[in-house]
This record gives C-alpha cells, structure tokens and sequence, in this order.
C-alpha cells in the first residue's frame, strides 16, 4: 500500500492537495477490495497497538527484540502520514478548509474507506448489491462525501 500511496501522490502532484487525498482513499479502497486480507491485517495491528497502549505488559519480549515489529509499525503508519501531509498540502493551497485537522481527517476517511471494505466483502463481489445499493454506487458516493467533508468542514 504504502507504494501505491507514494505512486497516487507523484502523479497529483501538480494538482491541488485534495485531488491526491481523494486518490489515495480511492486507491486504498480498490487495493483492499483487491486485497481483502488487508483490511483486516490493519485491523488486527490497531487492536494489537491498542492493547500494548493501554497495559504495555502484552508487548512481549520477542516482540521488544524483534527487528521486524518497528519495521511493520513503520509500514502501517507510512500511508497515514503520507495522507496527513497531503491534507496539510490541501490546506495549505486552500483545496481543503484550514478548519480540518490533518490526522482526524485521515482517520476518518481511512475508517470510511475500510467500512466501505468490509462492506463490498459482505455484498460477495464489486458488482453486487446490498440493500439494493451497488457497490460502485457506494464506491462513488463514499469518494465525493470525503470530498466534500475536506473542502467545507465546519
């Protein structure tokens, strides 16, 4: 994923910061629905970093030795950071209201992208409908509401 993110960003470069946090969601969204293990991977690595944050004695010795525990922290957090940093760049050439706070913004849409995830799985593929509802329609919907909650929150 976090490929896919440095590739989303390099080719919206030249336009405004939410054209790129749009890309990213979208990208994140098509990744999982072709990937659907990942969503639950970055579910399972919430709930593991919740844990350990709240009684540090279920962070395990192997796990405090592990070179490979910080690496995967690193490979999780990487696309979040980059999606802050592009709202900021959003908000900085004014594509994005000043009123939203960068990393709230990512959680949101990342948690409005992996509930459109987990729901897509649900519908048993891209082109099925649940409550008759199609999935690209949700798909879409999803994308603009993200949009529009960027560039006129508050």
């Amino acid at each position: 994923m976090a490929v896919i993110c440095d590739d989303l960003i390099a080719s919206n470069v030249d336009k405004p910061g939410i054209e790129s946090v749009v890309a990213i969601m979208e990208g994140f969204m098509d990744f999982c629905q072709e990937n659907p293990l990942y969503s639950e991977v970055l579910l399972d690595y919430f709930s593991l970093i919740r844990s350990i944050t709240e009684d540090d004695k279920k962070l395990t010795d192997a796990m405090k030795e592990s070179n490979y525990f910080p690496k995967v922290q690193a490979l999780h957090n990487y696309p979040f950071k980059l999606t802050a940093k592009e709202i900021q760049r959003g908000i900085d050439d004014k594509s994005i209201s000043e009123r939203v706070e960068p990393m709230v913004a990512t959680l949101y849409g990342w948690t409005a992208a992996v509930g459109f995830v987990k729901i897509s799985a649900a519908s048993g593929s891209n082109t099925s409908s649940i409550f008759n509802v199609r999935m690209s329609d949700l798909r879409k919907t999803n994308l603009e509401m993200q949009r529009r909650l960027l560039e006129s929150y508050g």
